[in-house]
């Protein structure tokens, strides 16, 4: 568990109970990928500006350490936001619709950027 869910979701979550409500709104799930998403630019030019030649390989790897935590953060919150929103009932469907679409997706775009030539 991440400290942003700990802290922030977690705590807004106890008030609320304390308070008698039902729980808090789902966007809370998505500060994570908020402040996640600020190291995936970072992450991807420290990974392209140092592989080179001249750099040792080490360092590209070492920035794509960063760029994983930051896909993990988003990822899991995007998730956990959506399992919120749609309930325990609908979460698990609405889950399964998000991964075929990003499949269709993966499976498509490259597809868009091939120059067909006709030969």
């Amino acid at each position: 568990m991440s400290l942003l869910d700990r802290n922030l979701y977690q705590g807004q979550y106890r008030k609320s109970i304390e308070k008698g409500k039902k729980g808090v709104a789902p966007e809370y799930r998505l500060y994570e990928a908020l402040f996640g998403s600020a190291g995936l630019p970072v992450s991807l030019f420290w990974c392209a500006w140092t592989a080179k030649m001249s750099v040792h390989w080490i360092i590209p790897i070492i920035g794509l350490v960063p760029f994983a935590w930051v896909n993990i953060s988003v990822f899991i919150s995007g998730v956990l936001y959506m399992v919120d929103t749609y309930m325990a009932a609908n979460g698990e469907s609405a889950m399964v619709a998000n991964g075929l679409l990003r499949y269709i997706f993966g499976a498509a775009f490259p597809l868009s950027l091939c120059k067909c030539t006709g030969d």
